[in-house]
C-alpha cells in the first residue's frame, strides 16, 4: 500500500469519526486566498499555496481552475491577461462547449478535452425529482474512469513544457467534478496531503452555491426550498473523490501506473513537475 493510499484511508477514518469536518470556516478562510474574483465566472481559483508532504509549497500564479468562462466581462478578460494564462483546457463535451464557447483573450491556446464528456448533457442529467438517488448518481459518475487518461493527458503534458512565466487554466461547466478530479490528480503528484486535496475539492460547494441556485431555478418553477434541497443532495463529499482514486487503482493496478501509462507521467516527469510547480 503506497503512502497516498494510506493518507486517503486515514482521511476517511477521521471523517467517519467526526475529526475531519466536511468544510470548516478555517478551510474556507484558507480557500478564499485562492479565489480569483471574476464578474462573470464562478469558482475561479489558484491552486497554489498548499504545503506538500516534503515541506515545500505549491507555487502561486501557475495553475488555475474554474467553472465556465463563456461570458467573461472586459474587466474579467483584463484580469485574465494579467494572470499570464497562455493555455486553457476545456473538459466539457463538444455540444456543451459549442453551446457556450469560451471567451478568451487573443493569443490564448485553447484545447477541448471532451473524452468522456460527450454523453454529459440534458439526456444524462439525473432525476432531480428523486433526491435520494442523486448521491448514487454522483458515485456512479466518479467511478467511471475509462476516459480520464485521454481527458487529462493533454493538460499534464502541457504542465511539463510550460516555462516559469506561463500559467494554465482548466475548467468544465461547474468547475467542480471534472475540474475537481483534475485538481486532485495534480495536487497528488505535487505531494499535497490528501486532507488538503479534499478540502480544496469541497470548497466548490461554497463557491458554487449562488451559481447552483441560478441554474436550478432555470429548470422550472422551483421553490427556494426545493432549490436548497437539490443543492444539498448534489453537494460534493470526499467519498466521491475517493471513489475515483480507488477505481483508478483497480483499473491500472496502482495510481503510479495510471500516471505513467495513462498520462505519460512517470517518476522522471513527477520530479520535473515538482521542480516546476513547488518551491
Amino acid at each position: 500500500m503506497n503512502k497516498q493510499t494510506k493518507n486517503r484511508i486515514v482521511a476517511s477514518l477521521l471523517l467517519a469519526l467526526g475529526v475531519l469536518p466536511i468544510f470548516t470556516s478555517a478551510q474556507l478562510a484558507d480557500s478564499s486566498k485562492r479565489l480569483v474574483k471574476m464578474e462573470k465566472a464562478a469558482n475561479f481559483r489558484d491552486i497554489g499555496g498548499y504545503e506538500t508532504e516534503t515541506g515545500k509549497k505549491v507555487k502561486w500564479g501557475r495553475i488555475y481552475r474554474s467553472a465556465a468562462i463563456s461570458q467573461l466581462s472586459s474587466e474579467d478578460l483584463e484580469k485574465f491577461r494579467k494572470k499570464h494564462i497562455t493555455q486553457v483546457f476545456d473538459f466539457r463535451g463538444e455540444a456543451e462547449s459549442a453551446a457556450a464557447p469560451d471567451k478568451l483573450p487573443e493569443g490564448v491556446v485553447y484545447t477541448l478535452c471532451s473524452a468522456g464528456s460527450n454523453k454529459i448533457g440534458k439526456d444524462a442529467m439525473p432525476d432531480f425529482t428523486n433526491l435520494e438517488k442523486l448521491p448514487a448518481f454522483l458515485t456512479a459518475f466518479y467511478g467511471q474512469v475509462d476516459s480520464l487518461a485521454i481527458r487529462y493527458k493533454p493538460l499534464f503534458q502541457a504542465l511539463l513544457t510550460m516555462n516559469e512565466k506561463q500559467a494554465v487554466l482548466y475548467h468544465c461547466t461547474g468547475g467542480r467534478d471534472r475540474t475537481g478530479i483534475a485538481t486532485a490528480l495534480i495536487l497528488n503528484v505535487l505531494q499535497v496531503p490528501q486532507h488538503q486535496i479534499e478540502a480544496d475539492y469541497l470548497a466548490s460547494n461554497y463557491y458554487l452555491k449562488q451559481a447552483n441556485k441560478a441554474m436550478f431555478s432555470k429548470m422550472g418553477k422551483l421553490t427556494d426550498q426545493q432549490v436548497e434541497l437539490i443543492s444539498k443532495a448534489l453537494e460534493l463529499k470526499p467519498v466521491y473523490l475517493q471513489t475515483t482514486f480507488s477505481a483508478l487503482e483497480k483499473k491500472y493496478g496502482s495510481l503510479d501506473n495510471f500516471y505513467e501509462k495513462g498520462l505519460g507521467i512517470g517518476e522522471k516527469e513527477k520530479l520535473l513537475l515538482r521542480e516546476k510547480y513547488t518551491e
